[in-house]
């Protein structure tokens, strides 16, 4: 077991990262090898999240690390939400009813507001047309309407 932490050691990187998570955990390996690859994980995750083995991360995996406090955002929580859209986008018929989970995640008032007015009218959804779900408009945007709602607050307070 010593050997193969070391070898994850040398070899992790931005784009093995996500497999080698969902290795561990197929394996039953989490708490073993957790220690080695959830901190690369969650320091690198703004890059780790726009790889392609990012999106055959599972649920479960995506929740214990979205949920944790040290997982590096950057500036904007909205990494986090993209990160759930186009999780879910890649296999949207299969994801869909995981989303609402996931979502709950989003630390929404860590938002930026001008950066999220301008992802959402750029956000192409293609054939999945996850804007116009149930889970959008009953769920998601009653949110983001307090959230907007806070953000004109602020910015008449200015």
């Amino acid at each position: 077991l010593e050997s193969l932490k070391s070898l994850i050691t040398k070899q992790i990187n931005i784009e093995n990262c996500s497999t080698y998570l969902l290795v561990a955990h197929q394996l039953n390996m989490n708490k073993e090898l957790n220690q080695t690859i959830q901190p690369f994980f969650l320091k690198n995750f703004s890059k780790i999240s726009k790889t392609e083995s990012f999106l055959n991360l599972t649920k479960e995996i995506l929740m214990k690390h979205l949920n944790n406090d040290t997982l590096d955002v950057g500036e904007d929580e909205m990494e986090v939400f993209i990160s759930i859209l186009n999780w879910c986008k890649y296999d949207y018929r299969s994801r869909k009813e995981q989303m609402k989970d996931l979502l709950k995640m989003v630390r929404y008032d860590h938002f930026n507001g001008k950066n999220f007015a301008n992802f959402w009218y750029s956000f192409d959804d293609g054939d999945t047309k996850m804007k116009d779900s149930d889970l959008f408009s009953n769920w998601l945007l009653p949110f983001l309407s307090i959230f907007s709602l806070k953000m004109i607050n602020l910015f008449l307070s200015l």
